[in-house]
């Protein structure tokens, strides 16, 4: 790819944080949902008002992702 020129309309250029956000966008336009991410970096969404009202295992870490009474366990970010 020294002479972009020549391939720029044969490839796309992309990585996997834009395939991500693509994905979160459309499923954010259509249903109410928050993005979190375990301390791992594996993210996840959830609906409804977007808090914490359940725990499940991450499936990357096996740490505990989600958490209980809206607030996010330790570990998990919004």
């Amino acid at each position: 790819m020294h002479n972009i020129e020549n391939v720029q309309n044969t490839f796309v250029l992309t990585c996997q944080s834009d395939i991500e956000s693509l994905v979160f966008n459309a499923i954010a336009a259509r249903d109410n949902v928050s993005r979190y991410s375990c301390k791992c970096g594996y993210k996840y969404l959830i609906g409804e008002c977007g808090k914490a009202m359940a725990t499940s295992k991450c499936p990357e870490c096996k740490r505990v992702i989600g958490g209980s009474n809206f607030v996010a366990d330790t570990g998990n970010t919004r």
